[in-house]
């Protein structure tokens, strides 16, 4: 379903059967629903959906279009210099609850997933009938346990556990929930970005859980995060095509947003040789360097990827961007094709861009 058009609601047919064909004709193989759109600064826009207004599990996006531009707001607001180690602005009560490993660490360490915090952790199966209290409780137990350990290399290992952080300290010095910090923008935006979408009636699947033995839709795929109550730092959120739109609208125009998308502007690099194409870590956000964002803005857009299928990019200077949502994973955790799906339409978005 066509939704928006270049300027107008008149738009050349040939532009919408292009975008709609690419996005379905990698259907069902790579993933069963999608949804698509290149939004320009100018205000000029093209969007395709398989189904009206249908909610992703954004999985990490979580992490870009949250946690991270959140951190920035809450140490401007609390006058917290990133590259202090936490315990220099930490409350009494985040004192108490995080060890001094964790503590030692700072922020722009853990957004640039630099702390030398492992990846990943298992959260759901290690302590199976271990009474470890609240969800809250939960996550400091085990980002404790993780830092019993001696931590690795301030070098760049893309970290859950680092997000999972971040979310934790927010919880505690903020004295409220992440889904109720959220709601503080979404009645800003109008976006309806959420981390329980329960009052959408089209949710795409997200894939048979055999661990909790259902069809997952409108529930987090990611264990760690489902365990922990739904809303963490590094996943949780659920949204469509337009909830994402206008969240990253609201967000580069509010001062902390655009200080957050400068901040990861500075740090890009120059993108790699084509034979060592990553995604790097910024301070939240992620460089489009890698295979599938490479072609759009010649790996100098900033963004993020999901495990569910999802992405953004955004060129930081003129504030073009891209959404592109799948619900890859409904067919299995590997989804090969996701990756040259990807990389078809950051190609279009990048012609259709140029056109401009």
């Amino acid at each position: 379903m066509f939704l928006g058009g270049y300027g107008s609601l008149g738009v050349v047919d040939s532009v919408v059967v292009t975008l709609k064909t690419l996005v379905e004709n990698d259907r069902p193989e790579i993933y069963r629903e999608a949804s698509a759109g290149i939004f320009l600064a100018t205000g000029k826009s093209l969007e395709f959906e398989t189904k009206p207004s249908l909610v992703f599990d954004l999985a990490s996006l979580t992490k870009g279009l949250f946690t991270a531009p959140r951190i920035f707001q809450f140490a401007a607001e609390r006058g917290i210099l990133l590259e202090r180690p936490i315990s220099e602005s930490a409350s009494l009560e985040l004192k108490s609850r995080l060890s001094p490993a964790l503590l030692s660490l700072t922020y722009d360490q853990i957004l640039s997933h630099t702390s030398g915090l492992p990846a990943w952790m298992n959260t759901y199966t290690e302590c199976l009938g271990v009474d470890t209290g609240s969800s809250l409780a939960k996550l400091g137990f085990h980002l404790n346990r993780v830092a019993q350990r001696p931590l690795g290399p301030k070098t760049f290992c893309y970290s859950d556990i680092g997000f999972l952080l971040l979310g934790f300290i927010l919880q505690v010095e903020t004295k409220m929930s992440l889904g109720k910090q959220l709601r503080a923008w979404t009645d800003l935006s109008g976006s309806r970005l959420s981390y329980a979408p329960l009052d959408r009636p089209e949710v795409a699947s997200t894939g048979y859980c055999p661990m909790r033995q259902r069809e997952l839709k409108g529930e987090v795929h990611d264990e760690n995060c489902f365990y922990l109550g739904g809303e963490t730092g590094h996943a949780g959120l659920f949204g469509s095509l337009l909830d994402v739109k206008l969240h990253l609208n609201w967000l580069f125009k509010e001062s902390f947003g655009l200080s957050f998308l400068h901040r990861n502007a500075l740090v890009r690099k120059l993108p790699h040789q084509n034979s060592h194409l990553t995604h790097d870590g910024l301070l939240g956000l992620r460089q489009g360097s890698g295979l599938s964002a490479y072609d759009f803005c010649s790996g100098l857009a900033i963004g993020h990827l999901g495990f569910t299928g999802t992405a953004f990019w955004i060129e930081p200077e003129s504030k073009d961007f891209v959404i592109h949502l799948t619900n890859r994973v409904a067919n299995g955790r590997l989804s090969k094709g996701i990756t040259q799906s990807r990389q078809n339409f950051c190609e279009f978005a990048n012609s259709e861009r140029a056109k401009c």
